[in-house]
């Protein structure tokens, strides 16, 4: 039994922990080769208890049960992803080469029922983990895509040693523009909020100067305006012109970088490096491909977000008890801020293509056929969401919406807006005593599109706290 989940595990080489190991993907491999099923006992036992026990631990300790009985469970049990991928990569093999390395070994009977068992918790990992992040993402990975070798180095730039999105920061930022408006008795909240909160956060992160906020709002406006309808072609070239400006500056940026580097995210891209997806051999990332992740973190980084917090003041205005609720209860603001994106998705859509010939729901797709895949639509599914059209501040599964996309690639930044969103919130309801709407000023239209949801427009009336 142990040589066929060995080699379900596709390893070559057994190493056995000593007290002189230096620890590393290797030995955490071999580690989950020798004692898969003692793992999996455990964090079956402890995933169990938080299932029993929810409501009688504490939230932090609850979630703690879950987190590490996943982590076990899934170390222990899903052999065919999280560990032949981690041996693949620290032996620098690309997807092809540790799939052969892995259909080689012929795994036996115990061995595919590892793998069997590995592909149950993969996809009952979905329904239990509360939000989408960096430990769904390993739980999912089966392999490194070009795109997943974006994503990780969107991670590592996110969480770069010394840097990192600070708390204090951010606050800092919601508190400094309550502070312009906030004896107004009376704002746009789009302009005067919820647009330039996240367009100062990720370029702060990014590296860009202050003083450039301006200038870099209108190139984020114009690349997304072409997710619109009715478009003319004036207006269609003067976007694809800014876009081509935004580009340009951004490699501006990278050779002032290269000289003068700092703590942000463009100058990790610069010096990071990264496994290539179709090689396997170790490189930085090329210009083309920082200019391409530094233009989608700068704009999916503050024009979804401001969507979303001026969608959350919607969803307020037509539903004011949830206002009361979260001032009596602040703890309600995560669902209220999982609520406004599952319900008001920012994208309610992106395209896809199908990889190979398949069958879906009974309709034939074949090879190479672009789909219209409809996040918001599956967000309103009442199967999995019942009375879906309705916010509810106690559903359990608020956070297991599709408002980031999902699995491989899912949104790098999604941690970023929700951390935003809900300071956003915490901070506008201690400050403000009462949300007052001013239907004579707002239509409340929405930007024409299929892409995107979001309000042309939001009049916030207020009273001081």
């Amino acid at each position: 039994m142990v040589d066929d989940l060995r080699r379900a595990l596709g390893f070559l080489t057994v190493y056995r922990l000593r007290p002189t190991d230096t620890w590393s993907p290797e030995l955490f491999g071999s580690a989950m080769a020798y004692y898969p099923l003692v793992g999996a006992a455990i964090g079956g036992a402890l995933w169990c208890l938080h299932l029993l026990l929810a409501y009688a631990f504490p939230a932090p300790v609850s979630a703690a049960l879950l987190l590490t009985g996943l982590c076990l469970v899934t170390g222990g049990i899903h052999l065919s992803g999280l560990a032949v991928t981690m041996e693949g990569l620290s032996a620098g093999h690309d997807r092809q080469t540790t799939l052969r390395i892995l259909k080689e070994q012929r795994p036996g009977t115990m061995g595919s029922l590892a793998i069997a068992l590995g592909l149950l918790i993969k996809f009952a990992c979905l329904s239990v983990i509360p939000d989408d992040g960096m430990l769904m993402t390993l739980v999912l990975l089966g392999s490194l895509s070009r795109y997943a070798m974006v994503q990780v180095a969107c991670f590592s730039a996110y969480a770069r040693p010394g840097g990192g999105f600070g708390e204090p920061f951010v606050r800092g930022v919601i508190n400094e523009l309550i502070d312009t408006w906030i004896d107004q008795g009376e704002i746009e909240f789009m302009k005067a909020f919820a647009e330039p909160l996240p367009m100062i956060v990720i370029a702060e992160l990014l590296g860009f100067p202050r003083m450039d906020l301006p200038q870099l709002k209108v190139w984020s406006a114009a690349w997304v305006l072409p997710f619109s309808r009715g478009l003319t072609l004036e207006q269609e070239l003067d976007a694809v012109e800014k876009h081509i400006e935004l580009q340009h500056y951004i490699h501006d940026a990278m050779q002032h970088k290269r000289k003068q580097p700092g703590d942000d995210i463009l100058s990790h891209l610069l010096q990071v490096e990264m496994a290539d997806a179709d090689t396997g051999e170790r490189r930085k990332l090329t210009d083309t491909e920082i200019i391409g992740i530094t233009d989608h973190l700068l704009i999916g980084g503050n024009e979804t977000t401001a969507f979303a917090i001026a969608n959350g003041l919607w969803l307020l205005f037509r539903h004011p008890e949830m206002e009361a609720a979260l001032r009596a209860d602040p703890a309600k603001i995560k669902n209220f801020v999982e609520e406004t994106l599952r319900i008001e998705s920012p994208t309610q859509g992106l395209f896809r293509y199908v990889s190979e010939d398949t069958e879906l729901a009974g309709v034939p797709l074949a090879k190479g056929t672009m789909l219209s895949i409809r996040y918001g639509a599956g967000n309103h599914d009442p199967a999995r969401f019942p009375d879906s059209n309705q916010p509810d501040l106690a559903r359990k599964n608020a956070g297991r919406h599709l408002a980031f996309g999902l699995g491989e690639r899912v949104c790098p930044g999604a941690t970023l807006s929700r951390l935003e969103q809900n300071w956003a919130w915490e901070i506008l309801l201690e400050r403000i005593a009462k949300f007052h709407p001013v239907p004579e000023k707002d239509t409340y239209e929405h930007i024409k599109g299929m892409w995107m949801r979001a309000l042309g427009q939001i009049h916030l009336r207020f009273e001081a706290a």
